[in-house]
């Protein structure tokens, strides 16, 4: 799982750019809520809190935690299957 968790902040980006704000929350809040993510490269790459700073202000801060709070729930394995088979 842990090493499935690097996808996360990159479909969260990719959700973004495709106007799904809340999907794109759900998908940061599992990356950063994951209890086997890499902890630091995420952190580093600027990508993922400039959209979080965006995401933030597009659903607005009740909005945002709704979406956040949902996404701490999500389960990776799903997550990454649903997405992948999205792309076939």
């Amino acid at each position: 799982a842990g090493m499935t968790t690097w996808i996360l902040p990159v479909m969260a980006i990719i959700l973004a750019r495709q106007d799904q704000q809340e999907q794109a929350t759900e998908m940061l809040s599992l990356y950063f809520n994951h209890p086997l993510r890499p902890v630091g490269w995420a952190e580093k790459w600027p990508l993922p809190s400039e959209w979080q700073t965006r995401l933030q202000e597009d659903l607005g801060a009740h909005g945002y935690q709704v979406a956040w709070e949902r996404g701490r729930t999500f389960d990776l394995g799903t997550v990454v299957e649903v997405f992948l088979a999205e792309w076939e």
